[in-house]
């Protein structure tokens, strides 16, 4: 069964949406149309798939782990076969983190979990949207152990290369703002690397976020550094 839907005109980031269950497709739906994203179809089997695909090439496809038989060569398929031209996220639960790995290795731009809360979950479509890869962080872990030197390569400490850019711009006292004309990406984008960043270290803001860039020779020591306390990083 497929649902095919006109996408207003207006809406920049086109969605589809491949999931086997009604009730998370429609879930999906309703999330990502209120936060602004147009959703031009769904479908919930592997030939329907193919077919709405082929004919929206959308921006990006949510495609849940257990649809195809084989969802990395469904993936692969679709990006050798350049019946799709848009960007891939795999939705769901893996059969194991070497799965992500193969994943993004076939062409997939990120992999998230369902248990995201639906705030977060827009945010990363909106991160990915803007050209970055997405993964849920508890599978983080598997991709800097397993994948080695790659574009999405981490640093010793987690972060990738541009986390480390903001890390080092939150520093030296940089707003939100700053930061995004600095990096010519929109604030809600840093906010989502902040996030990141706070997860990765396990910290809790921006205060602790400059004085580990101090501690770590990211940045020269500051006065207003505290180890305490601190401001919201939105």
């Amino acid at each position: 069964m497929t649902v095919e839907k006109n996408s207003p005109a207006q809406r920049e980031v086109r969605v589809l949406l491949a999931h086997g269950t009604r009730l998370v497709r429609e879930g999906m739906a309703g999330l990502l149309s209120g936060a602004g994203f147009g959703v031009v179809a769904d479908a919930d089997n592997e030939a329907d798939l193919w077919r709405v695909t082929t004919r929206y090439n959308p921006d990006i496809l949510l495609l849940d782990w257990g649809l195809p038989k084989s969802p990395v060569d469904m993936v692969r398929l679709l990006a050798e076969e350049r019946k799709f031209n848009g960007a891939i996220v795999l939705v769901g639960r893996p059969e194991s983190p070497e799965s992500v790995v193969d994943a993004i290795q076939a062409g997939a731009r990120g992999c998230l979990s369902l248990d995201l809360p639906g705030e977060e979950f827009v945010s990363r479509l909106r991160v990915l949207a803007q050209g970055d890869f997405v993964v849920s962080r508890d599978l983080t872990p598997a991709l800097s152990h397993q994948w080695g030197e790659t574009a999405q390569s981490e640093n010793t400490d987690g972060l990738s290369d541009r986390e480390r850019e903001v890390l080092v711009l939150v520093s030296t006292g940089a707003t939100n703002k700053e930061i995004a004309q600095e990096l010519t990406v929109t604030e809600n984008t840093v906010k989502v690397h902040l996030r990141h960043i706070l997860d990765k270290l396990d910290l809790r803001n921006r205060q602790q976020l400059a004085a580990y860039a101090v501690r770590e020779g990211l940045a020269e020591d500051s006065d207003d550094v505290e180890e305490e306390g601190g401001q919201p990083i939105g």
